[in-house]
């Protein structure tokens, strides 16, 4: 179960990076729609994070590099640990 959850993580990982790895780049765009959903929910669910986090208007941001690294490092790093406790 860790492992599927560790592969489903690591390829959205993978594609929020792709907009800040290739920007414009027609690949990028299920980054874009990614990022956007996250940084709507973190801002919504949280309320922190405009600005730095979340970048763009409200009701329009997406996560910022800094925000797909702040969301998705501790979810790897989660899993990992329950992967490496087996």
């Amino acid at each position: 179960m860790a492992v599927i959850a560790l592969l489903v993580v690591g390829v959205c990982f993978l594609a929020s990076l792709l907009p800040v790895l290739f920007p414009g780049a027609f690949v990028s765009g299920l980054g874009l729609i990614l990022n956007h959903e996250l940084g709507e929910l973190l801002v919504a669910t949280l309320g922190v994070g405009q600005g730095t986090l979340v970048v763009g208007p409200p009701g329009q941001g997406a996560l910022s590099l800094q925000g797909v690294l702040a969301v998705y490092l501790p979810a790897l790093g989660l899993l990992l640990l329950l992967l490496r406790r087996r």
